[in-house]
C-alpha cells in the first residue's frame, strides 16, 4: 500500500514534511525501517503542527487584513462601501463556498501557509543547529550546498521572503473569500 497516495497535500506539507525536518538531525544515529520512519515523523509532525496551529493563532484571521480584502474586492467590483455599510461575515462566506463547492484553490493555498508558518521555527532551529556546528546538520548543508554557512545565509534570506509570501497568500485567500461570497450571494 503506498501511503504517501493516501495523504493529503495539506498532511504531506504541514505534517510529514516538518516531521522529517524535525527528525533528520536525529534520523542518521537511529536506524529504523522506512515504514516505521514515516510514521514516527507524521505523528511528530502532527503534535508540531498543533503547536504552531495554538502558538500562531493570532495571526488566523486577522480582522484588519480581512476587511483590507474586502474593502479591496469592493472597489474591484466597482462598489464603494459607504461608512455605514456593515461588512458581511467573513465565515459566513468561507462556510457558503464551502458548501456550494466553489472554494477552488483555497485549500491548497491554506496547505501553503499551513507549511509556511510550520517551516518559519524549523528553519531557525536549522540555522542555531549550524551556527552552534550541530554535525548532522552541517554535514548534509555542506553536502547538498558545498558550504554550511552559506546554507545558513540561504536560509536567513529565506525567512523573511517566506514571511512576504504567507502574507500575500494569506491576502489572496481572503480575497478570494470575498469575491466567492459575492458570487455565490
Amino acid at each position: 500500500m503506498n501511503i504517501a497516495s493516501k495523504i493529503s497535500l495539506y498532511d504531506f506539507l504541514a505534517m510529514m514534511v516538518c516531521g522529517y525536518l524535525l527528525l533528520f538531525p536525529f534520523a542518521v544515529q537511529v536506524e529504523m525501517a522506512e515504514i516505521l520512519f514515516g510514521i514516527v515523523c507524521f505523528v511528530v509532525g502532527l503534535i508540531y503542527h498543533h503547536a504552531m496551529e495554538c502558538l500562531f493563532a493570532c495571526c488566523r484571521n486577522n480582522p484588519c487584513l480581512i476587511r483590507k480584502c474586502y474593502l479591496s474586492v469592493r472597489r474591484q467590483l466597482g462598489k464603494r462601501p459607504a461608512d455605514s455599510d456593515e461588512m458581511p461575515d467573513y465565515l459566513a462566506s468561507y462556510y457558503r463556498l464551502m458548501r456550494n463547492g466553489s472554494l477552488g484553490n483555497i485549500p491548497i493555498l491554506e496547505a501553503h501557509i499551513a507549511f509556511i508558518r510550520n517551516l518559519l521555527p524549523i528553519i531557525v532551529l536549522y540555522i542555531v543547529m549550524i551556527c552552534c556546528g550541530c554535525p548532522v546538520v552541517r554535514t548534509a548543508a555542506e553536502h547538498l550546498f558545498g558550504d554550511a554557512c552559506g546554507f545558513a545565509v540561504c536560509l536567513t534570506v529565506a525567512l523573511p521572503l517566506l514571511v512576504i509570501c504567507g502574507y500575500r497568500i494569506q491576502r489572496k485567500i481572503h480575497f478570494l473569500v470575498w469575491e466567492g461570497g459575492y458570487f455565490i450571494s
